[in-house]
């Protein structure tokens, strides 16, 4: 039979990652510089990390669940 290769089911992933109100606010931040880049945006401000000293970024641990299902075609 012709169909007999046919995959009968898919997989799906579903990841969920717990993030910090502040490691939000620090992406949420960037998104928004890239998001407004232009030939007459504003300048770009420093976004808001939790480096001390003059340092750039944001350090960050998540808590990630991941779940697989299969999903019948």
């Amino acid at each position: 039979m012709p169909n007999e290769n046919k995959l009968k089911y898919d997989q799906a992933i579903i990841q969920i990652e717990s993030w910090s109100k502040e490691a939000f606010n620090y992406h949420k931040a960037i998104e928004g510089q890239l998001q407004g880049s232009g030939a007459y945006s504003a300048t770009p401000a420093t976004p808001p990390g939790n480096f001390s000293n003059g340092a750039l970024g944001f350090f960050r641990a998540v808590s990630i669940k991941t779940k697989s299902v299969e999903v019948k075609l």
